[in-house]
């Protein structure tokens, strides 16, 4: 019997508050809401599938419906993106294999990126993808910058906001971008927050305190994740680099 075609979603979360930003999803970004840049980007990615965004905001919703996008509601007792990422591909796509997780803060995420691990999805076993960009130590010093470490086989061996691994010259900053096999993030879903993510608030670490494996992919370019009022002044100068 013939396996039908793995069906692919690509779920965008975003939540209005924010501790840094003030309403971040709908500021202005060179002419266009936050959100919107997002799923532009997620949109252009070619096996990218149905994009939404699953927001706890009606405000957003009305935005991002606005601009001819798709938006479903999700409870605001979610307490991870991927936690709403789920929820949302479990109420509406139930049939979607792989579920991409594209952070409502990453506009900029290369699309042949996220196209090269969608289809590593596809071909291999790991239940989670994601993907690092090399940092110098200057940049990583920075607390809002994650930082990754790897073994041999590129898998994750933890993640934090602290300087990881000590003494190193180079490091390995992770990027907002998540690609799942559906039994993870089920499996995901229906586990506790661990105490390594209250720690450090990173959700990955929850996947790797169960003893789960994260297969990471290095990019070839950064990408401006946006949590501040800096990061939004570096993102308008990168679009106005690239005219």
């Amino acid at each position: 019997m013939n396996r039908r075609p793995e069906e692919t979603v690509t779920v965008i979360p975003a939540r209005l508050s924010s501790t840094r930003l003030r309403e971040k999803p709908l500021v202005d970004l060179k002419g266009k809401p936050l959100i919107r840049r997002v799923w532009e980007n997620a949109v252009s990615v070619r096996n990218s599938g149905e994009v939404i965004v699953a927001t706890d905001s009606q405000k957003i919703k009305e935005v991002v419906e606005g601009f001819g996008g798709k938006c479903v509601m999700t409870p605001d007792s979610l307490t991870s993106g991927s936690d709403r990422v789920y929820y949302a591909a479990a109420q509406y796509f139930p049939r979607a294999d792989i579920v991409v997780n594209l952070q409502g803060d990453e506009p900029f995420i290369d699309r042949n990126l996220v196209e090269e691990m969608i289809n590593l999805a596809r071909r291999e076993s790991y239940g989670l993808y994601s993907a690092y960009f090399p940092v110098d130590k200057k940049t990583a010093q920075d607390s809002s910058v994650v930082k990754v470490v790897i073994n041999k086989k590129s898998e994750a061996l933890y993640f934090s906001r602290s300087l990881v691994p000590f003494g190193a010259n180079i490091y390995k900053k992770h990027l907002g971008i998540y690609v799942w096999r559906r039994r993870a993030l089920e499996e995901f879903y229906n586990s506790a927050a661990a105490l390594l993510e209250k720690a450090e608030r990173l959700e990955q670490l929850r996947v790797l305190e169960s003893g789960a494996a994260i297969k990471m992919q290095e990019s070839p370019v950064d990408s401006v994740g946006i949590d501040t009022e800096d990061d939004l002044r570096k993102a308008v100068k990168y679009l106005d680099e690239l005219k």
